[in-house]
């Protein structure tokens, strides 16, 4: 077998092997977690948490009287805006399917399908987790509350069948590196001479 053979095999085998235990821990997660409570909890997490959590931000820039916390909503803002058009756009490349439509046999979906029929990495988690890290430079007392909320919408996303736990952990890592170059970029605009 040639060197570039190999590493072909390689490279499909490594992810097949993670595609299995992706849909595995998604199977799973749906077996453990789903079912009287845990059933609208789930649901509630994928669907409505995300928009509550926007709504609440929005209203708390629009009435924050103090300058530096205003300017910190704007940076949240931004990372959000563009750990959602990074995800889409990644996810557009990769076409990795929903496991709902990869496994329709295996995998229940308890909430209507997205419009997108790819879900590597996943747009709610990156853009939960830009706004959890945003936000916890506001207040670092609670910094744990708000990545429990982002957990908390990843794993719902996954355990309603719409995403593999890899596509929340892209995700996750999507919304870290929008906060970041929202932050340098700022940073950098701040530090750069006036070209006018």
């Amino acid at each position: 077998m040639s060197q570039t053979n190999a590493l072909r095999f390689s490279v499909c085998y490594n992810g097949l092997v993670l595609a299995s235990v992706d849909l595995d821990l998604l199977l799973k997660g749906q077996t453990l977690l789903l079912g009287g409570f845990g059933t609208p909890f789930f649901i509630f997490g994928a669907r409505w948490l995300i928009l509550g959590v926007g709504f609440v931000s929005v209203c708390a820039w629009l009435f924050e009287r103090e300058a530096n916390h205003r300017h910190t909503w704007k940076e949240v803002g931004w990372s959000v805006l563009l750990a959602f058009v990074m995800s889409l756009l990644v996810s557009e490349l990769v076409r990795r399917m929903r496991p709902f439509l990869a496994y329709p046999d295996q995998v229940r979906v308890l909430i209507p399908a997205p419009a997108s029929a790819f879900s590597w990495p996943s747009s709610h988690a990156s853009t939960i987790w830009a706004w959890a890290m945003g936000v916890s430079r506001l207040e670092r007392r609670v910094a744990g509350l708000w990545i429990a909320i982002a957990v908390y919408v990843s794993l719902s996303r996954v355990v309603v069948g719409v995403h593999y736990p890899l596509d929340v952990l892209a995700g996750a890592s999507v919304g870290a590196l929008s906060v970041y170059l929202v932050r340098f970029g700022h940073r950098w605009l701040r530090r750069a001479p006036s070209t006018l």
